[in-house]
């Protein structure tokens, strides 16, 4: 199962790596790939976290949930 979701306020590499460091803490096998340029961030498992513990962890990480996108 894949999802997608936005980030704002990544702008580095250093930016990406929080994000997908915290991110990946969520769940063992969770894969996380962070797409800088776009602002995204897609997950990938077979059972993927529910939409606050997402939020939770990139507000953690001190980015902003730009919620689930689609399509």
């Amino acid at each position: 199962m894949d999802m997608r979701i936005a980030v704002g306020g990544m702008n580095c590499s250093h930016c990406a790596g929080t994000v997908k460091r915290e991110l990946e803490r969520l769940q063992e096998g969770l894969a996380v790939e962070v797409q800088l340029e776009k602002g995204e961030v897609l997950l990938s498992a077979g059972h993927l976290p529910d939409e606050e513990r997402l939020r939770d962890a990139v507000e953690r990480a001190g980015f902003q949930f730009g919620g689930l996108l689609h399509g």
